[in-house]
């Protein structure tokens, strides 16, 4: 199997996290270009949203961080990033009890994309570097191949 590369030289694990990440913010993007108006629309996207983040979060909890938990050099990461997930997932439950007409959801919903584009940024620009020096390309790949089995299981 070749190794892709998506241009940012993220490959394996890398690239299909970085590519997560990007749809969840295009879905982000999606949801706040609705008007209060077209609760259906955006009903549809808060659960694409909550599906995606919730997916991604166990699947990266049960593989990708133990590999990483493991390193003295990304142990400490690892443990914020997981504070960072459950973070998420309250905000998540919060917003699920909430009228998605309302501005109180809309201002909610923000607070969560701001809460997953810290995540984001400092797991692309602190944790994956880091990573990448400690995984070898075959293990990248292997974890990759791990992570995509977990992830279609949490769909």
């Amino acid at each position: 199997m070749a190794t892709q590369n998506n241009g940012n030289g993220h490959t394996g694990i890398f690239q299909t996290l970085s590519m997560e990440h990007e749809q969840v913010s295009q879905l982000f993007e999606d949801v706040e270009n609705t008007s209060g108006e077209d609760k259906e629309l955006r009903e549809e996207l808060f659960e694409k949203i909550k599906v995606e983040l919730l997916a991604h979060a166990k699947a990266e909890d049960a593989v990708f961080y133990p590999a990483l938990a493991q390193h003295e050099k990304t142990k400490e990461i690892v443990g914020h990033a997981l504070e960072e997930h459950e973070e998420v997932k309250q905000l998540l439950q919060e917003l699920d009890g909430m009228s998605l007409g309302t501005q109180g959801f809309m201002q909610k919903l923000r607070k969560l994309k701001e809460s997953v584009e810290h995540h984001v940024q400092e797991e692309e620009q602190k944790l994956f570097p880091k990573a990448q020096e400690l995984l070898s390309k075959k293990e990248s790949q292997a974890l990759d191949e791990e992570y995509k089995e977990r992830r279609a299981a949490e769909s």
